[in-house]
């Protein structure tokens, strides 16, 4: 078998790699435009609850932070509280 992938490797060293994911019909753009307005109205129904009294605030923050954390935006360390 390692024979074997030595020499596809080598027969395919050259060629171009194209990836397609034929499910998404969105374009990239398209895509992060969808996920920051779902991010933002997540992150504005957190910051609305009157639910929580201001000593929750903290919790407000962490759910904000995990929301971004959530679409991969990295928060540079800052949640390490």
């Amino acid at each position: 078998m390692k024979m074997y992938e030595q020499i596809l490797v080598k027969a395919l060293e050259n060629e171009t790699v194209q990836v397609v994911f034929p499910n998404v019909k969105l374009n990239p753009t398209e895509i992060v435009q969808l996920n920051c307005y779902q991010a933002i109205e997540k992150i504005r129904d957190v910051l609305q609850n009157e639910d929580l009294e201001d000593v929750d605030c903290f919790m407000r923050i962490e759910e904000i932070v995990n929301t971004l954390e959530d679409l991969g935006v990295d928060v540079d360390g800052r949640h390490d509280f």
